[in-house]
């Protein structure tokens, strides 16, 4: 149920301390990073562009209404875990884990110059390992999931948030916001791409999809969505 869910989340804030979510994070990003963190030294915010991935499971609220908790934690265990792993290996950061949903960036908090280019693969190896967990019958009775992904390029402020002993490294402004539109926009096995991204990577495969409006701006974004091989 949804209360089950919202139980689970708050059982995993209450256990996660400055020193498991470094020893975590070591996982996904460069040693001396997470080392930091751990010893609570702030990173100092500086702006870059960098290139930010949204993904999301679709429908999985309704799932979960299926499930018990411990069943839930099975699941995103499972489908978080290939995603992170996935990103690292494309040179990404996760930002933030929310529900079903992950945050990464890539570009931050190390330099990477081809982080366009990086992340539209990423999302792609994304979908061919969520492909694969759906043949390995992952979510048992619960069928194969779909995961809709969105991704742009633009300038964030970067750096270390928090108080209380704990830190935490973000990406903030505009382009976040961007990004995570598009992944609203993509059906479930989609990736969708704002044009800035897809200019910074012209040898990936995609076709435009038109404008899409973005919540609190003006402007619209020219989108993309990227052509590749499914299962």
């Amino acid at each position: 149920s949804g209360a089950a869910v919202d139980e689970l989340k708050r059982l995993h804030a209450a256990v996660v301390d400055r020193a498991s979510a470094a020893r975590t994070l070591r996982s996904y990003v460069p040693s001396q990073f997470a080392e930091k963190l751990e010893s609570g030294v702030a990173l100092t915010q500086e702006e870059l562009e960098v290139t930010v991935l949204f993904s999301d499971i679709r429908g999985f609220s309704a799932i979960a209404e299926q499930l018990s908790a411990a069943e839930i934690a099975d699941v995103l265990a499972r489908h978080l875990g290939a995603m992170a792993e996935v990103i690292a290996e494309h040179g990404g950061t996760i930002d933030k884990f929310a529900g079903d949903a992950v945050m990464a960036v890539f570009g931050a908090p190390y330099p990477l110059p081809d982080h366009a280019a990086q992340a539209l693969r990423c999302a792609i190896a994304m979908q061919a390992k969520q492909a694969e967990l759906n043949r390995d019958g992952w979510s048992g009775s619960l069928g194969e999931l779909r995961m809709g992904v969105g991704i742009n390029t633009g300038m964030v402020i970067a750096g270390t948030i928090g108080g209380g002993g704990r830190l935490e490294y973000t990406v903030v402004g505009d382009a976040v916001n961007i990004a995570q539109r598009l992944q609203s926009e993509a059906a479930g096995g989609e990736i969708v791409a704002a044009v800035s991204t897809v200019a910074a990577a012209p040898d990936v495969p995609v076709e435009p999809i038109g404008h899409r409006h973005v919540k609190g701006r003006q402007e619209t974004v020219e989108a993309f969505r990227v052509l590749y091989e499914r299962d």
